[in-house]
């Protein structure tokens, strides 16, 4: 991240549950802290609806101090119905930005588009295999792509 403010570019980074503490104070932290500003749309398409609402908050002074130019923290509210089945989740950044939701949904909704491109191409090219360091300088090489992947070495 230090690369990243020192170069004059900031950042939004996903806090997932491999970050047990800063998830956990972002957690606590948002529902008894009033947000700086709130955003909300809706997304349609691919069997979906979910309504999203981006909720944006100051980070507190111990957070900045252990993470490089962090300004904001953010939390994703989603909750809709895919294939039937009604669904709730809350999705948390961190960034160096300091602009408002309505600024930030563009790079949040981008974020996690390529996200799920990503997931994407695993799930459906790689049929969810994971690649290692390996594998991925063996596909450098020229090879004879009839075989089935689980077979390439």
């Amino acid at each position: 991240m230090q690369a990243i403010i020192k170069s004059g570019n900031n950042y939004v980074i996903t806090v997932k549950q491999n970050q047990p503490k800063l998830h956990a104070a972002i957690v606590k932290q948002t529902p008894t802290t009033p947000p700086g500003s709130t955003w909300s749309w809706t997304q349609k398409g691919h069997g979906h609806t979910v309504k999203c609402r981006l909720q944006v908050y100051s980070a507190p002074a111990d957070m900045k101090s252990q993470w490089t130019g962090l300004q904001q923290v953010i939390s994703v509210k989603r909750q809709g119905e895919r294939d039937g089945k009604s669904f709730r989740t809350i999705t948390y950044y961190i960034t160096s930005e300091t602009n408002k939701a309505y600024a930030l949904a563009p790079t949040i909704r981008g974020h996690r588009k390529i996200e799920n491109n990503l997931h994407w191409i695993k799930d459906v090219i790689f049929k969810g295999v994971t690649i290692n360091k390996l594998s991925i300088l063996s596909l450098r090489r020229p090879r004879n792509f009839d075989k089935p992947f689980s077979q390439i070495g």
